[in-house]
């Protein structure tokens, strides 16, 4: 499974369990529009933060998600992020505008707590719009060869 069908299958499990109540979501501390949910996986703090269809508020339109990846040998973390967007809602700007949205929320949470670490962006070559998202929220872009012999772009930025 690639980067971007990972993407999809994890926004669809989350907008599943949203609309069956199993999950809660919270508003966020700097944007009126997006909302959090916290939870920690195998003990691995991850934050998914959504959008609703301004028509629809029950609607998840898209989602980003920040999540813990390891531990550097240099004490500082490495979190990574992914984002997806509801087919219907793409080429409008909301991966990046949710995307940029969370990522400054999530430093604003964790203002005290991130200062060395990285956050991590992987994409497929052939997702050119997740690309140019990662390009303009992270940049510092460096192909990587994966095992299978296909290229994949790897984003990172440390948080000062």
């Amino acid at each position: 499974m690639n980067n971007m069908e990972t993407a999809q299958e994890a926004f669809n499990h989350f907008v599943t369990a949203f609309e069956r109540g199993l999950i809660k979501v919270s508003p966020c501390s700097l944007f009126d529009d997006v909302y959090v949910h916290i939870d920690m996986p195998d003990q691995t703090p991850r934050f998914t933060y959504v959008m609703f269809d301004p028509e629809n508020t029950k609607k998840v339109i898209a989602q980003c998600v920040i999540m813990f990846a390891h531990n550097l040998s240099d004490g500082n973390k490495k979190w990574i992020i992914g984002w997806c967007t509801d087919s219907k809602h793409r080429n409008k700007g909301i991966g990046y505008d949710l995307s940029n949205k969370a990522l400054q929320e999530f430093s604003y949470q964790l203002r005290n707590k991130l200062k060395g670490d990285y956050i991590e962006a992987n994409v497929d070559t052939n997702n050119l719009a997740s690309l140019r998202i990662a390009k303009k929220l992270i940049g510092n872009e460096e192909i990587l060869i994966k095992a299978n012999g296909e290229k994949a772009h790897s984003f990172l930025r440390q948080f000062s």
